[in-house]
């Protein structure tokens, strides 16, 4: 038997046992808990952060680079549009092995693959060297004549005699007077020179019907990427001459590229096309038009105090309705002063000012901000009086 003392001994004993047993679970769910934090601490210590930034090869544009970004696209679309062109839309993404190789964008006044080729010939440039030498002419625009002609003798192994006669060819530019020239000349003996010369003199004759004739130059050192084109090549150069940029756009005549492509000699398809450099055409415009750039808003809307805010928005929309281009400052009050800066600074021409005791008396305050001048008009009338100041229907 078991007596009272012995049992009550071993019951202590087994509640001892049992408060050891969950200090025991506790410190250990404690210290899970605790490596468990330090990992979690760990794991957000190591996990990488963030960084926002452009892609390679791109670059974000504020308001004022959008707004020239936006009057040039639309120029160039409405020009293409004035003459009956279709847009298409194709990858912004190109396969590398179609524009790598010899399928390169080019660069390069108006000159016809054809001339090239007789006036090689004429000069003595074996037709094994007709790309590599085409490549050197090419570089005239940067390098002197000297340098190419080195490079042409010594790099390429061009006979001295034939360097010094493409020199006096490839000085030659002018109009249809210098085609009718070299027609008599020894290069109106060679018959691919022919086929070119006389292609170029019809260009001339379509381009004075277009009244565009005084605006192209037929020049003999254009001869870059033959490769490519069959016929005409062409590129499009700024005359100011205060203005440092090559050509901004270039192209030519390329019947034998879609069937090349394609890998289909049936498909001979007549292709004429052009590169227009845009983003060199971007940069010269921001950089003359950097003071001239603002928001496209015609008219600010201001109120005068803190209680006028509902009586702004209501004119901004009715403003909207009428296809009048108006932004407010997006705060309850602000300073005349402020406002008038806020237009100078982003070329509004107009702000339309609301005060307490003119809208008692329905009228609006119209200021011309370059002037500084301020009428009084009806509300009802402020429509009217804005597109009769902006010139717009």
């Amino acid at each position: 038997m078991v007596n009272s003392d012995e049992m009550g001994e071993k019951n202590q004993s087994s509640k001892q046992s049992e408060r050891s047993k969950n200090r025991e679970k506790k410190n250990n769910r404690s210290k899970n808990d605790s490596a468990k934090h330090s990992d979690d601490e760990e794991k957000g210590s190591n996990e990488k952060k963030i960084t926002l930034k452009t892609p390679k090869g791109m670059r974000d544009f504020d308001f004022k680079q959008m707004t020239v970004r936006e009057m040039v696209f639309k120029t160039i679309t409405d020009v293409f549009k004035r003459h009956g062109a279709m847009a298409i839309d194709t990858p912004v993404c190109e396969r590398k092995d179609v524009l790598t190789g010899k399928y390169v964008y080019l660069w390069k006044i108006i000159n016809h693959r054809k001339i090239l080729e007789g006036m090689f010939a004429v000069c003595g440039v074996p037709a094994d060297k007709f790309q590599t030498i085409c490549s050197s002419i090419d570089k005239l625009d940067k390098n002197s004549w000297e340098d190419v002609e080195r490079e042409m003798i010594k790099e390429k192994g061009l006979e001295e005699q034939a360097a010094k006669r493409i020199e006096k060819f490839i000085k030659l530019n002018g109009s249809s007077e210098l085609v009718n020239q070299l027609l008599a000349d020894e290069l109106g003996q060679n018959q691919s020179a022919i086929v070119g010369l006389n292609e170029i003199k019809l260009l001339f004759e379509y381009a004075e019907l277009f009244k565009i004739k005084s605006s192209i130059l037929f020049n003999l050192s254009l001869a870059r990427g033959l490769d490519y084109y069959t016929g005409l090549i062409y590129e499009v150069i700024i005359t100011d001459k205060s203005i440092e940029c090559g050509s901004i756009a270039a192209g030519g005549r390329y019947d034998n590229l879609v069937s090349t492509l394609i890998d289909n000699d049936r498909w001979q398809v007549p292709c004429v096309g052009l590169s227009i450099g845009i983003e060199r055409i971007l940069s010269i415009i921001e950089e003359k038009m950097s003071q001239d750039v603002g928001s496209p808003s015609q008219v600010l809307v201001i109120s005068i105090g803190s209680n006028l805010l509902e009586e702004r928005i209501k004119l901004l929309v009715k403003l909207w309705e009428a296809n009048i281009r108006a932004e407010h400052i997006y705060k309850k009050s602000v300073k005349l002063l402020t406002n008038y800066q806020f237009c100078e600074s982003n070329l509004i021409p107009y702000a339309i000012i609301l005060g307490e005791n003119e809208l008692n008396q329905n009228k609006y305050k119209i200021r011309d901000i370059k002037t500084r001048e301020e009428i009084e008009i009806d509300t009802e009338d402020v429509v009217t009086k804005i597109k009769e100041l902006l010139k717009i229907e």
